[in-house]
């Protein structure tokens, strides 16, 4: 089995390739954590909300991989703590894991990524994270 593991700024066009895999594998199960911040079909980012959306995205990237279902972490996973975790359960449990980096031409462009991003996450929270980016 397959775990796909996004990784790149907000609007760097994670969600794009996730979806564009999702057709080429209909079965597969994406995990993301702002799917626990929709409100009334808006999407609201809360710091108090985090830690119970990335809660929320490992539990259905679990009962994922118990199924036995290819899985694709659609997060940003900027520091190695945050993807750590699936890796170790992947594995755990067979599965081959590989990482995808948006290869957009603004993928590491805070300010552009800020522009394309759904989300309005702020330019100075985007920049915060390039920085913080580890391998």
């Amino acid at each position: 089995m397959l775990c796909f593991i996004m990784r790149g700024l907000p609007g760097s066009g994670k969600s794009h390739i996730a979806s564009h895999m999702l057709q080429q594998m209909p079965d597969a199960i994406v995990c993301s954590a702002d799917d626990y911040r929709m409100v009334n079909g808006e999407y609201v980012h809360s710091k108090d909300g985090n830690a119970d959306a990335h809660a929320k995205c490992f539990a259905k990237f679990l009962d994922a991989i118990r199924a036995k279902k290819v899985v694709i972490i659609d997060n940003t996973n900027v520091k190695r703590w945050e993807f750590e975790r699936y890796v170790d359960e992947a594995t755990k449990a067979g599965y081959a894991v590989a990482f995808v980096t948006p290869g957009t031409a603004w993928a590491n462009d805070p300010g552009e990524c800020a522009r394309r991003g759904t989300h309005n996450v702020p330019l100075a929270a985007i920049e915060g994270m390039k920085a913080q980016y580890s391998t």
